[in-house]
């Protein structure tokens, strides 16, 4: 209902590209700060758009989600994109990439068991091509 509000107070800069090397993996890279708690939820709401809406522009083998540059505190709803990842990206290989900034997602991607965590893109795409270095 106010997403143009939630967008101003809780800005997120969201990319989706395949991958230039190559184009059957799914890069999508989120850059910012979610809102802690329960106010960075529409943030979460808007991330799995983008990668649900890209996932639905072509035909991928692996997901890459690039958290690097994402800033995490504390909040649960992001945890919806980890655990259970949109339809289309079911029976993908999935990585993740993390930094100091949102280490915790990398902690509970790791508990579900189908993700790689990883700390660059390189490596993430590496394993999403099964080649984990």
């Amino acid at each position: 209902m106010f997403d143009w509000l939630d967008r101003l107070l809780h800005p997120l800069d969201c990319s989706a590209t395949p991958d230039s090397g190559d184009a059957s993996i799914l890069v999508c890279s989120f850059r910012g700060s979610l809102g802690d708690g329960s106010s960075g939820n529409g943030q979460v709401v808007r991330m799995e758009r983008l990668i649900e809406d890209a996932l639905a522009g072509g035909s991928f083998r692996g997901l890459v989600l690039d958290f690097a540059a994402l800033r995490y505190t504390w909040g649960n709803h992001i945890w919806n994109v980890l655990w259970n990842p949109p339809p289309r990206a079911r029976g993908l290989r999935l990585a993740l990439v993390v930094s100091p900034l949102c280490e915790q997602l990398g902690d509970v991607a790791a508990r579900t068991g189908g993700w790689f965590v990883c700390r660059s893109r390189a490596e993430a795409i590496s394993g999403v091509r099964g080649q984990r270095e």
